[in-house]
């Protein structure tokens, strides 16, 4: 799961995320999404969110290789960033596209990771509605 956000004030985009092992504990991280000036965006901090977690992901296959296929929820609010970052291929991408770079290197660790990815969009900001989360949420 992860979560990008973006101060036009300040001009900055950030991101969190954090990924959970069954029962063999979490990992999380985030910060500062950098990028050309007066071009950040939320979207920007989404795909920034989405990189860090599969950078982390194939660290951990690189350390541990997968004995058997399996399949990664990747999951955040910002679906215009999680479907097009981890659906498009790489022969419909063009440097056209917004976050261009972002978008190319979250390519780029997609195709090495052994894992199955499965995009899952998920609403932000759910607790405002006062009912029980799910475990995406």
């Amino acid at each position: 799961m992860s979560d990008g956000s973006f101060d036009d004030i300040e001009d900055i985009c950030t991101a969190a995320w954090i990924i959970q092992f069954q029962d063999a504990g979490e990992a999380k991280g985030g910060g500062i999404i950098p990028g050309p000036e007066k071009q950040s965006s939320a979207y920007q901090g989404e795909l920034g969110g989405l990189l860090g977690q599969l950078v982390i992901i194939w660290s951990i296959e690189q350390r541990s290789p997968p004995m058997s296929t399996y399949t990664i929820p990747i999951a955040c609010d910002g679906k215009s960033a999680l479907f097009k970052s981890l659906v498009i291929y790489r022969e419909a991408f063009s440097s056209q596209h917004k976050c261009f770079n972002l978008i190319s290197q979250i390519i780029e660790v997609r195709e090495v990771i052994k894992g199955t990815l499965q995009p899952t969009h998920v609403y932000g900001h759910q607790d405002a509605f006062q009912r029980a989360l799910t475990p995406l949420e």
